[in-house]
């Protein structure tokens, strides 16, 4: 998470320029509206700047999940292969296994909701 927030170019800190009518008033915050104006489209800019990092951040990690899953599935669907082919009982029996393991395993998680 820390790797994330370092990718966002919106300082943590207070700077003088875009805060400056705040720092230089009285409790009430009394601003112009030139200041207000100021202060609002420079916070807007700001939150634009951060909302195209963050889909840009997020697009980059759903390409790269998108690539390792497709790599796993070759790889998966190319091992599968090779064992049906060199050794075609022992795939059977792995497929009759697990299908035996699916179903036990169905059966007892339905009878757990009936009680």
């Amino acid at each position: 998470m820390a790797q994330t927030a370092a990718r966002f170019p919106v300082s943590e800190t207070v700077d003088h320029l875009s805060f400056s009518a705040l720092s230089t008033r009285t409790p009430q915050w009394e601003l112009t509206t030139h200041e207000t104006e100021t202060y609002l489209v420079e916070s807007g800019r700001r939150i634009g700047i951060a909302c195209r990092v963050a889909a840009d951040y997020s697009n980059e990690l759903v390409d790269d999940a998108r690539r390792k899953t497709s790599e796993l599935t070759t790889w998966v669907r190319e091992r599968a292969d090779k064992i049906r082919a060199e050794q075609p009982l022992e795939f059977l029996g792995v497929l009759a296994g697990a299908a035996f393991i699916g179903g036990v395993a169905l059966r007892i998680w339905r009878s757990s909701k009936d009680e």
